[in-house]
């Protein structure tokens, strides 16, 4: 799916197919928010800034893709996040899944709890 994407960095392609795969997406989606100038913005800093430490996607009611460095209040549609496990900025060539935590949030709290809880 995110092979579709014209992607010179490897954390955006990272990025790009875990939201498409967990969301099941066409690539056409993420090519058209990572096309808007401040997303692209806010998903660098993500990877750039030390004290950028959340990044969320969440797909919208409209059908798009919407990045936000905080967790929403209210859950609409389902998201996906990614957290860094650590205060610094993530190299090109880091293995992804060793530096950053992401998943996906359900709309159903009790849902999200389940989740958490089988995980730890």
């Amino acid at each position: 799916m995110a092979e579709d994407l014209e992607l010179n960095d490897p954390r955006i392609y990272f990025v790009a197919d875990y939201v498409l795969k967990t969301l099941k997406l066409k690539s056409d989606k993420f090519a058209k928010m990572y096309g808007i100038e401040e997303n692209k913005i806010l998903i660098h800093d993500f990877f750039d800034k030390a004290e950028s430490q959340i990044f969320v996607i969440q797909y919208t009611a409209a059908g798009s893709l919407q990045p936000a460095i905080t967790f929403p209040n209210v859950l609409k549609n389902k998201s996906c996040y990614f957290i860094k496990k650590r205060r610094e900025a993530v190299p090109r060539d880091a293995i992804l899944r060793d530096v950053i935590m992401y998943g996906d949030l359900s709309t159903s709290p009790v849902d999200q709890l389940s989740a958490m809880v089988d995980e730890v």
